[in-house]
């Protein structure tokens, strides 16, 4: 419960009519439940008439609920601003009734933000004929929005009821993570964002891979499910050539972006074509 809600003590009687006071507010707020009595008195109620016996007796107080339930006073706290209340405000049970989507204003009340409220003319008893707010007016607070990305301000009808808007289809809800995910668009027909989705399988991706920059490095791309995969080239892929008949060349390991560690040639193998033979007769191989 917050805090600075109103707080409502009620000492409920049976065949009773409930009579209010304006305080601050923040401040609490007493109902007296008291028969025959059109006046407030606080924090106490009437002694001469038989009070309740349990919570479940506690009468129903529009915008308000039962906080707490002793010694057969029933403590009430103001509904938040927002919240339903249908069946609680007036209904004038024409079609255009919105009656499910009355809403609590914050002051106790139950009211529809889709109707007008209708002012005694002056010259007539009855009532004028019932009438609603323009669709220019906003509802959102009354309507069935899920609050969600794709979301949009919901309008009144003009005829009482509140018409849930959203999106249109291109308004972006999620944006791309990387070269490997997808943005999503709104659905123009619900407050949700559509399920996640990634870039297709082989969609290049090295600028985000986990890439050495090595000589056996491969170009990395999408698997399809929203990660880049690094790949490496093949164990057929030269990546370092030999110096000369004493060296050997390296290939990739298909493991790894690194060249494997250089590699001699063994013992004996001839290179006398580099050595420095002088060609004498006394030269032997190299």
């Amino acid at each position: 419960m917050n805090v600075l809600d109103p707080i409502i003590d009620v000492a409920p009687i049976t065949n009773v009519y409930p009579t209010y006071t304006k305080e601050s507010r923040y401040g609490p707020t007493h109902v007296d439940y008291a028969a025959n009595h059109h006046h407030y008195r606080e924090d106490s109620f009437d002694i001469d008439t038989e009070t309740i016996a349990s919570e479940e007796g506690c009468p129903e107080v529009p915008c308000r609920e039962v906080l707490d339930f002793e010694n057969g006073k029933c403590t009430y706290t103001q509904l938040p601003r927002g919240t339903l209340c249908p069946g609680q405000s007036c209904d004038n049970g024409g079609p255009c009734d919105a009656d499910e989507n009355d809403y609590c204003d914050g002051d106790g009340t139950c009211r529809n933000l889709c109707d007008a409220a209708e002012l005694c003319r002056g010259d007539s008893s009855q009532c004028p004929d019932d009438e609603f707010a323009p669709s220019s007016k906003v509802c959102t607070k009354m309507g069935k929005s899920s609050g969600g990305p794709c979301d949009a301000p919901d309008y009144c009808d003009g005829r009482g009821r509140c018409v849930d808007k959203f999106q249109p289809r291109k308004h972006v809800c999620r944006r791309a993570i990387d070269v490997c995910d997808e943005a999503e668009t709104c659905t123009g027909v619900s407050g949700d964002c559509p399920s996640n989705s990634f870039a297709r399988k082989g969609i290049e991706c090295t600028s985000i891979g986990e890439s050495s920059g090595g000589a056996c490095d491969d170009v990395d791309r999408c698997d399809g499910y929203g990660k880049c995969i690094d790949h490496f080239k093949g164990t057929k892929h030269l990546c370092r050539r030999e110096v000369d008949v004493c060296d050997e060349p390296e290939y990739c390991s298909g493991e790894c972006g690194v060249c494997p560690d250089d590699v001699a040639a063994p013992m004996g193998k001839v290179c006398t074509q580099i050595g420095k033979s002088s060609g004498g007769k006394c030269d032997g191989v190299d």
